[in-house]
């Protein structure tokens, strides 16, 4: 037999050693790469230092989205009337009382001019009879002068017939006849000067209902040139007009919301 000779130590530690040595050159490598690095060059105007602290961090995501209104309002006319004008075009922003469509009604513009006309007839009928008791009030008060001055002689005749009667100078007729006369105009006196007092508590009655009336017909004639006012359909809010649902020579009904208008005012 071939006595075989021992292996060397070396060999055993040998793949130890070259595990170790791969080990080493990563490490190597690592540092290298960590002290050369890559390089960026950026304009000094472009950087921004400044010190850094804690807080929120915002990061902002693109997403599709689409948008609605806050409050939409729809319109309606108040009266009813036929479209003679659009005022503005959808897509319009307006602001609070632009006006938006004008409408025109026969009927309501007829009716104001006929409450115009009496109100201008009472207005005249007012001063007429204002007049007539003005005047009516002068006569009373030539009247009343006229027996003043007529009841004085009247009562100074009597004064003086009756003297001449209680001497006997005088007929007893005379005496009478003067008596007499001095007692009718005292008390056409007293009649003209009730007549007095009475027309003017009348006067003053009639001329109150006159001006109650003259007054209910000035409310009825601002409720109608409110009305046609309203004929002009006005934006209620600010906002951004979508929708105008209105034709030329269309007729639109009181209070029906076929001719719709939108008005938005935001977004969100």
């Amino acid at each position: 037999d071939v006595e075989r000779a021992p292996k060397p130590v070396w060999r055993k530690w040998l793949p130890y050693g070259i595990g170790a040595l791969v080990v080493l050159l990563l490490i190597a490598a690592a540092v290298w790469a960590g002290r050369g690095g890559q390089r960026l060059r950026v304009d000094e105007d472009r950087l921004r230092i400044s010190t850094v602290a804690t807080g929120d961090f915002l990061e902002y995501v693109a997403v599709n989205a689409a948008a609605q209104p806050l409050r939409t309002i729809y319109l309606d006319a108040v009266v009813g009337g036929q479209v003679r004008e659009r005022l503005v075009e959808e897509g319009a922003i307006v602001a609070a009382g632009t006006p938006l469509l004008r409408l025109e009604n026969d009927d309501l513009t007829l009716r104001q001019m006929q409450s115009q006309a009496s109100l201008a007839e009472q207005a005249n009928g007012i001063r007429n009879t204002r007049l007539a008791l003005d005047q009516n009030q002068l006569n009373l008060s030539q009247q009343l002068a006229q027996l003043d001055y007529d009841l004085g002689r009247a009562q100074r005749e009597h004064d003086r017939l009756k003297g001449l009667f209680d001497q006997g100078l005088v007929p007893a007729r005379d005496y009478e006849a003067a008596r007499d006369e001095l007692a009718y105009l005292d008390r056409r006196r007293d009649l003209t000067l009730q007549s007095h007092r009475q027309d003017s508590v009348s006067r003053v009655v009639l001329i109150e209902q006159m001006r109650d009336q003259q007054s209910r017909l000035q409310q009825n004639i601002s409720f109608l040139d409110q009305t046609v006012d309203n004929l002009i359909v006005r934006a209620p809010v600010a906002g951004q007009l979508t929708s105008l649902d209105a034709e030329i020579g269309e007729l639109n009904q009181m209070g029906v919301a076929k001719d719709v208008k939108i008005v938005n005012t935001g977004y969100g």
